[in-house]
């Protein structure tokens, strides 16, 4: 278990890199734009992200400056919801340890975050890009299960439960799905390495703890089962997702 010291050095360490660099980029300012087209999506956004804990409360206008920097910065991406909450944690974990250089942490982290993530954002409601990116993120997923779960694989050939998964839990990178606490414990374990890997493995945890649903129930009772919350717990997943490092 980390510390809040400890995690906020690891997590800087892997999202933004070695001290010296760390050092640098804390040299920037990050400015209010004039104008963004969707600050009132993130106002909106600001008071229904973990909204039970009022330690943000006092933090809001904080995060909407490192979320409006970056769909300034990001003109072509802009703000979509599901960042808030990668920076409501983000600054949390940060602020605990540096106040001071928080904002600024928060702000590279989620660009780097945002760039294995993008794809899960689609730019238009004909976006073939997202599609195609599913499609392979699913080969992917089931390829990392043949091995020793060739059944539930086998019944997954019909990737639409795997691209559900990602699509309900991916461009939050699983923090809509749980409290603070348990989205900070899974993303030690998401930041401890290739992000994108990882990601692969925490969604075929949440296949292979859930697999006697997969085998033994219907095609709708499944959509109805996996899309809800509770069926995952935190430990389970993570320790699921150990298994798939080879």
């Amino acid at each position: 278990m980390y510390n809040c010291i400890m995690r906020a050095v690891t997590w800087r360490r892997r999202l933004i890199g070695d001290r010296k660099l760390l050092t640098k980029l804390r040299n920037s300012e990050l400015v209010a734009p004039d104008y963004i087209r969707e600050l009132k999506v993130i106002d909106d956004d600001l008071v229904r992200t973990f909204p039970q804990d009022t330690w943000f409360n006092d933090h809001h206008d904080k995060i909407k400056l490192i979320l409006s920097c970056y769909a300034e910065q990001n003109p072509s991406m802009g703000y979509a919801q599901g960042m808030c909450f990668i920076v409501f944690p983000l600054y949390r974990v940060y602020y605990n340890d540096c106040p001071e250089h928080a904002a600024v942490d928060t702000f590279f982290s989620l660009h780097t975050i945002m760039h294995f993530l993008r794809p899960l954002y689609p730019r238009s409601k004909i976006d073939v890009n997202i599609r195609s990116y599913l499609t392979t993120a699913s080969s992917i997923i089931r390829i990392k299960l043949l091995s020793d779960h060739i059944g539930l694989a086998t019944r997954l050939r019909n990737s639409e439960y795997i691209q559900l998964l990602l699509i309900k839990s991916g461009p939050s990178l699983f923090a809509n799905w749980f409290d603070l606490s348990d989205t900070v414990t899974l993303w030690d374990y998401i930041f401890h390495g290739d992000l994108f890997e990882n990601l692969m493995h925490v969604i075929c945890a949440m296949l292979v703890v859930n697999k006697e649903i997969y085998m033994g129930f219907s095609y709708e009772k499944i959509l109805e089962i996996i899309q809800v919350k509770d069926f995952y717990r935190v430990s389970s997943l993570v320790s699921c997702a150990r298994t798939f490092q080879r």
